[in-house]
């Protein structure tokens, strides 16, 4: 079943739980994304914990 997480996500984590579910290193394929995305991702949740 492929994912695309190109145009980011709806809810912070869904990425983890999208790569978390792969069963197998060659059933993934991780296309270049940017540093910034990441840590966009890591300030979004730290903004959702503290609310």
């Amino acid at each position: 079943m492929p994912a695309g997480l190109i145009n980011g996500e709806f809810v912070a984590g869904l990425s983890f739980v999208t790569i978390f579910r792969v069963r197998s290193l060659d059933d993934i394929l991780f296309k270049h994304f940017s540093l910034n995305r990441l840590e966009r991702k890591k300030v979004e949740r730290a903004i959702n914990e503290r609310n």
